[in-house]
């Protein structure tokens, strides 16, 4: 009884952290490593093959840590040796100009081969950003809804728990241990749900040329 007592009550504490709700972070930006005269990244195409669907069950390329996108990349390329270790680690966040990403890059980008990597809304018309941001704000709210009312019944569950506790048997734990994973569940999909609105909305307005500010043309 101790122990699902204690996994329980640390568990709601952490009920707010749960992975996949890294929205409001910036992931907005491409990462590569230059080495020997070439320059070596990855692309939506790259991350569906065999190698990358196995190296995304470890790594998680959506995340703002621009750590975790080098080390895909050195997996995804490595040949034994591990050379891009000794290249150079370059990062950029500013869409505005072109010129700051390798040429290969910024066909790469045009061809929306980065789809799903960020939402640079810098490289659209200021009128289609506005349609981006209201999409957006829109799937964002509603995923706060979602989240929001998840918090509230797990809350209730866990008050419920502190007022009773000296009367709650495992098995009635562990019901309600079960029923706080679920509600973690329903978080992690509306999250997810928001990400998906989001990146369609973007790439489907940038796959357009005409959408773009004449920079990406």
């Amino acid at each position: 009884m101790w122990y699902n007592r204690r996994r329980w009550v640390k568990n709601h504490k952490q009920s707010n952290k749960v992975k996949g709700e890294k929205e409001m972070e910036n992931t907005n930006f491409l990462s590569w490593i230059e080495y020997d005269g070439k320059n070596y990244f990855l692309t939506k195409d790259d991350l569906e093959t065999e190698r990358g669907i196995r190296l995304l069950k470890t790594y998680d390329y959506s995340s703002s840590k621009e750590s975790i996108r080098y080390l895909l990349i050195i997996e995804y390329y490595n040949d034994g040796n591990k050379k891009l270790q000794n290249g150079a680690f370059h990062k950029c966040v500013d869409f505005t100009d072109p010129s700051r990403f390798p040429t290969e890059i910024v066909q790469t980008l045009k061809d929306g081969l980065f789809e799903g990597f960020g939402t640079p809304i810098e490289t659209l018309i200021p009128k289609l950003r506005e349609v981006y941001t209201a999409v957006e704000k829109a799937a964002y709210d509603t995923m706060q809804q979602i989240k929001q009312k998840a918090n509230k019944e797990t809350d209730r569950e866990f008050d419920l728990y502190l007022q009773h506790k000296k009367n709650y048997t495992d098995e009635k734990i562990s019901l309600w241990f079960r029923r706080e994973v679920e509600h973690k569940k329903v978080k992690i999909k509306a999250t997810k749900e928001y990400q998906k609105t989001k990146h369609t909305i973007f790439w489907n307005l940038f796959k357009d040329p005409n959408n773009r500010i004449a920079a990406w043309r």
